[in-house]
């Protein structure tokens, strides 16, 4: 009875506390905390240094060992990495730092990533006293991987880890699932995706990070907004498009392209970044049939002088959509907008899989073409071509992909495939970048508005 009492009280005390201490939080830090409907607020960062979970003592001689001992504490109480997205800020309200088992992020983009919690209801936290009955009970958070219930099997594979269907708080998930040993990838994209400024919608959408204990190993989870569609590459494969919704997907790939490319300078601003893994597996088709950019694991960022920030840690992306300059290995990779030149490149392979998948009119004969969706160098490689064969094939051998005569006899896959060639030339210096090709896809779609055949779907 007596064990009982105390538990009892020492509960009641530290959810006063608690009150106590979110009050003064909603005091100074009202206007810090407020989303702004044009400029996302910046990513969280840490409110305090010492957890209450370890100290309840009222004393001021006390508070400085319990503040040094916390951080220890923490690490064995509590395992939780979890970075909140601007967008579900309400579902992450910033509570108290913590520290990770995991390493700190080797290399910061603009800033330094914090290690949080979120708030989690009162209703959903768990306590737990010590074996004795003596001491404090400890509250353990749930974080949102406890929350979100995975559907099996995946819906995708990479590189890096599965993709999974979650549901979580009625709505769909996308959770993407990295080993420890790819704990260095899955830093990286949490690192650019909670960058200020980040958001935009045709990249796709960041909701949280977190780790969940499997026992004999830590599985890092990436939480992102889920569409049904799946991948472009998948799409293309089941469904074949018209030349306008063809359009419609390469300006809006260019889109979150040109948004990865430009720097902003602001309080809210980003770093010029590129990609450096662009393809139509990487790109996620909505519901309205617009794409946004996804797999941000290889990505690179520059400083304002136009360098590398993550210098002796570029790793290549996927060999087949990869550029002459980089098989070769004759890119200076010192520098970020070389990355951004071979990116374009990237971009082309996936206006000739965007044209290799539609249905038209061949305007001289009337006929209706169509053609199967296939992978670019189709006729030449299998698989997973390693980099000796690429190489031969695009920077020996000079081959591209090949170009159906009919694209030629239709204006609209004209136009595309005009750009496709101007994007794939060898030369980097000679490849049109991110803006100027967004300005040509608006000029293409603006004449088909003016001749009235676009359908409502790209009204």
């Amino acid at each position: 009875m007596y064990k009982k009492f105390r538990l009892e009280s020492a509960k009641s005390k530290f959810v006063k506390t608690h009150q106590m201490y979110r009050g003064s939080l909603n005091t100074e830090n009202t206007s810090s905390c407020a989303a702004s409907p044009v400029h996302p607020p910046a990513p969280l960062k840490p409110l305090l240094t010492a957890s209450p979970y370890t100290s309840t003592s009222s004393s001021s001689s006390s508070s400085s060992s319990a503040a040094s001992t916390s951080q220890s504490t923490a690490n064995t109480s509590i395992k939780s990495h979890l970075y909140a997205s601007d967008k579900h800020a309400d579902a992450f309200e910033p509570f108290i730092q913590i520290s990770s088992p995991l390493s700190t992020p080797s290399s910061a983009l603009c800033h330094t990533l914090s290690v949080q919690t979120a708030q989690t209801p009162s209703s959903e936290l768990e306590w737990s006293g010590s074996g004795s009955g003596a001491g404090f009970p400890q509250c353990v958070q749930r974080t949102i991987a406890r929350q979100i219930r995975l559907v099996y099997p995946c819906v995708g594979k990479g590189r890096f880890g599965e993709v999974y269907k979650g549901e979580w708080r009625g709505e769909f998930v996308a959770v993407k699932t990295f080993n420890s040993a790819d704990e260095k990838s899955w830093e990286n994209e949490c690192g650019i995706y909670s960058t200020s400024g980040f958001r935009h919608e045709n990249i796709l959408g960041f909701i949280a990070a977190d780790n969940i204990d499997r026992g004999l190993y830590t599985e890092l989870w990436l939480i992102t907004e889920y569409h049904e569609n799946g991948s472009l590459f998948d799409y293309l494969s089941g469904n074949q498009i018209s030349a306008q919704v063809a359009v419609k997907m390469a300006l809006s790939i260019v889109n979150g392209l040109v948004h990865l490319h430009m720097p902003i300078e602001s309080c809210n601003g980003k770093p010029a970044l590129a990609h450096c893994d662009l393809k139509s597996k990487n790109i996620l088709v909505k519901s309205d049939l617009s794409c946004c950019i996804g797999d941000l694991g290889l990505a690179l960022s520059g400083d304002r002088d136009g360098k590398v920030v993550q210098q002796g840690s570029v790793r290549t992306g996927t060999k087949r959509y990869m550029a002459p300059e980089i098989l070769a290995k004759r890119i200076d990779a010192r520098y970020l907008e070389n990355f951004q030149k071979a990116e374009m490149y990237s971009v082309a392979l996936v206006l000739w899989e965007l044209l290799r998948s539609c249905q038209f009119d061949d305007e001289r004969t009337g006929a209706l073409c169509s053609f199967e969706h296939k992978m670019p160098y189709f006729e030449y490689i299998q698989g997973d071509p390693d980099e000796a064969l690429m190489s031969k094939i695009v920077c020996e051998q000079k081959i591209r992909p090949s170009v159906c005569a009919e694209w030629r006899h239709n204006k609209i896959m004209s136009g595309l495939l005009r750009l496709a060639e101007e994007l794939w030339v060898e030369n980097p210096d000679e490849r049109l970048n991110a803006l100027r090709l967004k300005k040509s896809l608006s000029k293409i779609r603006t004449n088909l508005v003016q001749r009235a055949t676009l359908p409502t779907i790209l009204a």
